[in-house]
């Protein structure tokens, strides 16, 4: 028995012939759109991961420096303590000291009255003159048998005559048993931190995030 001949059903008109299309083509646009932005998103969000390791290794980086420094002096006091340094070995000490670090500018022992008992400066004034700042540090050195750094500070002029620099003091108290024999005094010019920093990370780039 043949089977009747039957004519293909119309396709039915309707929005669906044309709303297809075109949501694939809006699919593809919003596609377009969202590519640039996530790859902007990406960059932003490196570069701010970028920033924060090199905020930290900064941050390390003058941490370990000052913890030198702070060691170099502890020793210092621990030899004057001790009393085995004459006033020309204790110079020679402190001199000594200004070359481990371009920051450090001047390194001197005041005693209890304010006199400066020995310096780096070929040519100390008899009595420290220590801004406001400097001597709360100092003060909060002596009591708490401690060293205490003060608030930076813009000086007219620094030990080295260099106008309109930030300077730092650190105080370092020398004791011997209960008896305080004064402050071990060293003064940094916060720019040349800084600038040995970017000239360490621009020779070695590539160097790992904390110091050795």
């Amino acid at each position: 028995m043949k089977t009747p001949f039957t004519l293909p059903r119309p396709v039915p008109e309707g929005p669906w012939r044309w709303l297809v299309p075109v949501l694939l083509v809006l699919l593809f646009l919003l596609v377009l759109l969202w590519l640039p932005w996530q790859a902007r998103q990406m960059e932003s969000t490196e570069r701010q991961e970028q920033l924060i390791a090199d905020t930290l290794w900064v941050e390390q980086s003058i941490r370990f420096q000052l913890a030198r420094h702070e060691e170099s002096l502890r020793g210092l006091a621990n030899e004057i303590t001790a009393g085995h340094l004459s006033d020309e070995q204790l110079h020679q000490r402190m001199e000594r000291l200004l070359k481990n670090g371009a920051e450090l500018k001047r390194v001197m022992l005041v005693n209890p009255e304010g006199r400066v008992q020995a310096s780096s400066e070929p040519l100390a004034p008899a009595m420290a003159t220590l801004s406001a700042a400097s001597q709360a540090a100092a003060d909060h050195a002596r009591r708490a048998h401690t060293p205490v750094y003060s608030q930076p500070e813009a000086q007219a002029r620094n030990p080295a005559g260099a106008p309109g620099v930030l300077m730092m003091d650190l105080h370092y108290p020398v004791f011997r048993g209960d008896a305080w024999l004064g402050n071990l005094v060293a003064s940094y010019q916060l720019s040349s931190i800084l600038d040995e920093l970017v000239h360490t990370r621009a020779t070695f780039p590539d160097e790992g995030e904390t110091p050795a």
